[in-house]
C-alpha cells in the first residue's frame, strides 16, 4: 500500500496500462509481497523450490 502511495505509476500501470505494463506492475507487487513475507530472514538463507 505504501509503495503505491509513493510510486503511483506502478498502481496506474496495473489498472490502466497495456498488457505488458500491467504484467510488469503485477509481477513487481507480487514479488514485493513475497519479499516482505520473509519476516526478518536473510534472502540468501531462504530455500526456494520451483
Amino acid at each position: 500500500m505504501l509503495i503505491g502511495k509513493y510510486y503511483t505509476d506502478i498502481e496506474e500501470s496495473e489498472q490502466f496500462g497495456n498488457y505488458i505494463d500491467k504484467l510488469d506492475a503485477i509481477t513487481f507487487n507480487e514479488g514485493f509481497a513475497h519479499l516482505v513475507s520473509y519476516n526478518q530472514h536473510e534472502m540468501d538463507s531462504v530455500e526456494c523450490s520451483t
